[in-house]
């Protein structure tokens, strides 16, 4: 079964209600039957978007839902991954993605991913098929 990677910004949307774009996030995941991975650069970045933007319990409500999905994969990236999410990171200054960015992207391309839950730009721009569109 073909995975999808899930950003940062679509779990943000997805668990927190008053964010514009929850009702978008919502549908999609409703809809969607299949597998999902992120990193554990994702899953951090989430924990503190939401801890600070929303609330501790939505946080933890978060990490509980994708730690104990067995549905989940949670990629802890290698010291080659890493490496190479630097170096793409570092040779693309005109491109304003963040590291974390960079190490998702180094992920899907590892794991051979080319569909993205994200309302992050930085995903199309880089060539990866995107949902919500």
């Amino acid at each position: 079964m073909k995975q999808v990677y899930v950003d940062s910004s679509f779990w943000y949307a997805f668990f927190n209600s008053r964010d514009s774009r929850h009702e978008d996030a919502m549908a999609v995941m409703s809809s969607y039957e299949g597998a999902f991975c992120l990193s554990t650069f994702v899953l951090a970045e989430t924990a503190s978007l939401l801890t600070k933007r929303a609330d501790k319990p939505t946080a933890l409500e978060f990490g509980h839902a994708v730690r104990d999905n067995l549905l989940c994969e949670i990629v802890h990236p290698s010291a080659e991954i890493l490496e190479e999410a630097w170096a793409l990171f570092a040779s693309r200054p005109e491109h304003d993605f963040d590291l974390v960015d960079a190490i998702s992207f180094t992920i899907m391309h590892e794991l051979e991913v080319s569909r993205a839950f994200s309302l992050d730009k930085h995903f199309l721009e880089m060539g990866f098929e995107v949902l919500p569109g």
